[in-house]
C-alpha cells in the first residue's frame, strides 16, 4: 500500500505488481479523506486561537508596556548641558561665557575670571613709558583750554555756543561787514525809505528826533487852543440855544436868581427884614461833539419879597444850560416879627468846572439907621443899594443880576420886603 509523503495517508498505487481492486482503491481513497478531515479540523481549531498575520494591538494589551514608556523621555525633548553628571551651571550662563575644566567636572565661566586678574607695571609694555611722556598731561590741557576760554562769559565759553550766537553761518564775518555795509552813519545819516522813530511824549522839548506823529498831534493841540473867531451870547429869559456850524467848544456860565428880603411886621421895634442870599453861578467849558443840536437855557426868576406879615423872602429861581451844568439861587431873608430877618443864603453852581457860592444876605437883627444891604451874586453882581432912609420897604436887586434885595425897613415901620434879582446866562462859542 502506499502512502503520502509528509503524513502518511494511504493512497493507491498504481504501480504496484499487484493493482488493487475497485474496491480496495475506494477504502484506500476513503480512509485518506477521513484523516484528511481530522488533520484539518485539528488545524482549524489551532488557528482559531491564533492572531492573524497583519494585525495590531493597544499598548495596554502588551503588559509592562506602559510603565516603561512612561519612565522614557519624549522623542521631542530638548537636552541641557546640566543634564550631564559632569557638567554644571550653563543653564544661568551668560552670552560669550565657556565652559571651563574644573576638578569636580565642567562649568560655565566668563572668559575674563577663567583667564583671572592680573596687573603689568607700564615698563612691561614696550615703548609705552615713552610715549606717555610724549603726551599732554591734564594740567597743560586745562591751562591751554583757559587761555582759550579768556574769562569767556559762561554762554560763550565753548565753540558750539560761539557758533549758536553767530547763527551757525560758517560765513558770518562776511555777513556782518555786509550788514553794517546797509547801515547809515551816525555823522549826517541820509535815509531812505520810510523810516520810523519812537513818537516823544506832548509837549517834549529836547534833541529828540519829532516823528510825523508827534507833528500831527502838536499841530492838533495848538488848533485846538487856536480859535478863528470867538461869540459871547447872553441870555437874560428862557430861550432854546442852536449849535452852529463850526463850533469847536463853548463855555457856559449860568447866574442864579437871588433870594428876596424879609418883611416887617413889627410896629414897635428897629429890628429890618434879612437881606436875600447872592445868585450861585457855574463855569464850565463844554466841547461840541457833548453838545446836543439843541439845548434849553432856563433862567431863574428872583426870589419874591416878603410882606408886611413878617414873611420871608422867596428863595431865587434855577438857572441851567441844558442838563450839563446849572446854579441853583439865593434863599431869601428872613422876616421881622418880633426879632431881626435872619440873612439869606447864597446860591451854589453845580456840574461845571468852577461851581461858585452866592454872598450871604445879612441879617437884620442889628438896630441901625438905615437898612440892611442886598447880597451880590457869585460873579459879584447885583448888589443892592442901601434905603436913604430907615422906614421904607426893601429895595429890589437889579433885573437878572443874580442878586439879593435889601431888609425892608423898622423903627416900628411896617413894609415888604425887596424882590431878589433874576438871573441870567452867559454862553461863549469858539470857532475853528
Amino acid at each position: 500500500m502506499a502512502t503520502t509523503t509528509n503524513r502518511s495517508y494511504p493512497k493507491p498505487d498504481p504501480v504496484a505488481v499487484v493493482p488493487e481492486t475497485v474496491e480496495e482503491a475506494f477504502l484506500l481513497v476513503k480512509t485518506f479523506a477521513e484523516m484528511v478531515d481530522v488533520d484539518v479540523f485539528n488545524l482549524l481549531a489551532s488557528v482559531a486561537g491564533k492572531a492573524a498575520s497583519v494585525h495590531g494591538h493597544a499598548i495596554s494589551d502588551v503588559s509592562g508596556l506602559t510603565a516603561a514608556l512612561t519612565a522614557k523621555m519624549d522623542a521631542s525633548a530638548t537636552f541641557n548641558l546640566d543634564w550631564l553628571n559632569d557638567v554644571s551651571g550653563t543653564a544661568g550662563a551668560t552670552d560669550g561665557w565657556i565652559m571651563v575644566k574644573a576638578p569636580g567636572g565642567w562649568t560655565a565661566a566668563s572668559a575674563l575670571s577663567s583667564l583671572g586678574s592680573h596687573s603689568h607695571a607700564q615698563s612691561d609694555v614696550t615703548g609705552l613709558v615713552a610715549a606717555l611722556a610724549a603726551k599732554a598731561d591734564s594740567s597743560w590741557v586745562t591751562t591751554q583750554i583757559n587761555n582759550v576760554i579768556n574769562a569767556a562769559p559762561g554762554v560763550l565759553d565753548t565753540i558750539g555756543e560761539i557758533a549758536t550766537a553767530l547763527g551757525n553761518d560758517p560765513n558770518a564775518i562776511t555777513t556782518i561787514i555786509s550788514s553794517l555795509a546797509l547801515k547809515a552813519p551816525l555823522l549826517s545819516p541820509a535815509f531812505t525809505g520810510a523810516p520810523t522813530a519812537p513818537t516823544a511824549a506832548p509837549a517834549t522839548n529836547n534833541g529828540q528826533i519829532a516823528s510825523t506823529a508827534y507833528a500831527d498831534a502838536a499841530a492838533a493841540a495848538a488848533a485846538a487852543t487856536a480859535y478863528g473867531k470867538v461869540v459871547r451870547r447872553v441870555y437874560l429869559s428862557g430861550a432854546t440855544w442852536n449849535k452852529p456850524a463850526g463850533l469847536v467848544k463853548i463855555i457856559a456860565t449860568p447866574v442864579a436868581g437871588g433870594g428876596g428880603s424879609g418883611g416887617h411886621s413889627n410896629s414897635t421895634g428897629t429890628q429890618k427884614g434879612g437881606g436875600g442870599g447872592g445868585g450861585g453861578a457855574a463855569i464850565k467849558e463844554i466841547l461840541a461833539a457833548s453838545l446836543g443840536a439843541t439845548e434849553t437855557i432856563t433862567i431863574g426868576a428872583g426870589g419874591a419879597a416878603g410882606n408886611t406879615s413878617g414873611s420871608s423872602g422867596g428863595t431865587g429861581g434855577t438857572t441851567s444850560f441844558g442838563a450839563h451844568v446849572s446854579a441853583t439861587g439865593g434863599t431869601g431873608g428872613g422876616g421881622v416879627t418880633s426879632t431881626g430877618g435872619a440873612a439869606g443864603v447864597g446860591g451854589l453852581g453845580s456840574g461845571g468846572d468852577i461851581n461858585l457860592r452866592g454872598q450871604a444876605g445879612p441879617s437884620g437883627s442889628l438896630a441901625r439907621d438905615f437898612d440892611v444891604p442886598g447880597a451880590a451874586s457869585a460873579l459879584g453882581t447885583g448888589y443892592a443899594a442901601h434905603q436913604p432912609t430907615s422906614t421904607s420897604a426893601g429895595n429890589a436887586a437889579p433885573v437878572n443880576s443874580g442878586g439879593g434885595a435889601t431888609g425892608s425897613g423898622g423903627n416900628a415901620k411896617q413894609a415888604d420886603g425887596g424882590l431878589g434879582g433874576s438871573g441870567f446866562c452867559i454862553v461863549e462859542e469858539y470857532y475853528v
